[in-house]
């Protein structure tokens, strides 16, 4: 039996398994990927050489774990294929946005328990940050073993359910709006005068580094941007600026979208 089946191998899947390979979480004869596109799923078995299939029933009944990384559009359909596979896997782990833990329940029935996660684009890199949250319904699960699955993509954090659409909003949507900022730099730059190739590595370096010192230091972003605000200067004009533009409001209004947004998508998977 493998240790995990992987349903489902688009972007986040691949990066999932790819972070599971190069983090040694898992070895290659761990996994079996099922991917309904015949190019996709030579792709992934040539370049990872993990056992692929098309059917959901018999990959899911071959493995401890499996692990859903489908569109939502496809979540319940393939949630009813896992329902009917002879052996049930020990958890259901679901990457899909959107998809609620009664949703799945709904789909798969109450016998095993499900984990539902919010990973983002820094899995590619192996810097997500993945938030979960648990059903066991009086299952046995191993937290430890499903927060060792989401390391191979970067970080990963306990939830309670009700903060998924929210956190989707946060760190799910997050990158966008960072690399959001980064395009506003740069064209604000261009605009100026800079050449274009010279805003671009202003901005990408610059917001890059702001990243790593803001990971890796003990400061909070506060305290941050106070030691970079020299008062009377450069900083503190363009932060005036915000002020008055209503930064901060802006950013409100947008994770309170993004936020609404999640739970119609929700309300949107049969």
């Amino acid at each position: 039996m493998y240790k995990v089946a992987l349903i489902g191998g688009g972007k986040m899947g691949e990066a999932m398994l790819s972070g599971w390979l190069d983090a040694m979480i898992l070895e290659k004869e761990d996994i079996i990927v099922c991917e309904k596109l015949d190019e996709m799923r030579s792709y992934l078995s040539e370049k990872y050489s993990v056992e692929t299939g098309k059917s959901v029933v018999e990959t899911a009944s071959q493995a401890q774990y499996c692990v859903l990384a489908v569109k939502p559009r496809d979540a319940a359909a393939v949630l009813h294929e896992i329902a009917e596979a002879e052996e049930q896997p020990a958890a259901l782990i679901s990457i899909v946005a959107g998809l609620s833990i009664s949703l799945i329940r709904k789909n798969i029935g109450e016998r095993i328990p499900v984990v539902r996660v919010m990973p983002n684009m820094g899995a590619r890199m192996r810097c997500s940050i993945s938030a979960y949250a648990v059903d066991a319904n009086g299952g046995s699960l191993s937290e430890a073993e499903i927060e060792g699955f989401l390391g191979g993509i970067g970080e990963a954090v306990k939830v309670e359910e009700k903060f998924m659409n929210l956190v989707t909003a946060v760190s799910g949507s997050g990158p966008a709006y960072f690399f959001y900022l980064a395009e506003a730099l740069e064209q604000a730059a261009v605009d100026q005068g800079m050449p274009g190739d010279l805003a671009v590595r202003l901005a990408e370096d610059t917001l890059y580094g702001s990243g790593v010192v803001l990971k890796r230091t003990d400061m909070s972003a506060s305290e941050l941007r106070e030691a970079v605000s020299s008062p009377g200067g450069t900083t503190v004009a363009g932060l005036k600026k915000f002020d008055e533009l209503g930064f901060k409001q802006m950013v409100g209004a947008v994770v309170q979208a993004a936020a609404k947004r999640a739970g119609e998508l929700t309300g949107e998977i049969d």
